[in-house]
């Protein structure tokens, strides 16, 4: 009934679909996991799409001539995803596929959540150091 869409097109609509319920989330650091690498022609599918994903803000521009994925002005994603990590698995065939994302999911928590302490520990200090000068000077009478 319907047209069946590339993996490529699903991304880029879903980015859209995020765009469009809130924005915000696209600044959330993202996955992206391509299942069913058991399916026949599954790697050549991977490589052709790989490069486009590094850079999704100008897919709609680098397609080669003829290329299928064709999509009007509005459906065209404005804030474009940046995937932490694409990672390639098969549930069905490899059962520790599933772990690799997990354990992916897990380091790249610890790293933001790592970012985050250091940023406020940061904002923490120049905030004291602030402080600190304007008790320093206090009011002054003339």
């Amino acid at each position: 009934r319907h047209t069946p869409r590339s993996c490529l097109e699903t991304v880029l609509l879903l980015n859209k679909e995020l765009e469009l319920y809130k924005e915000d989330l696209l600044e959330k650091p993202a996955v992206l996991v391509v299942n069913k690498m058991d399916s026949e022609g599954a790697d050549e599918k991977l490589r052709a799409i790989q490069s486009h994903l590094k850079d999704l803000a100008e897919l709609p521009l680098r397609l080669p001539t003829g290329a299928s994925l064709q999509f009007s002005e509005p459906l065209r994603p404005k804030h474009p995803l940046q995937f932490d990590s694409v990672m390639a698995i098969s549930a069905l065939s490899d059962p520790e596929g599933v772990s690799r994302v997990k354990q992916r999911l897990r380091e790249l928590l610890d790293f933001y959540a790592e970012q985050s302490r250091v940023l406020a520990e940061q904002e923490s200090r120049l905030l004291e150091q602030l402080t600190a000068n304007v008790m320093e000077a206090g009011p002054r009478l003339v």
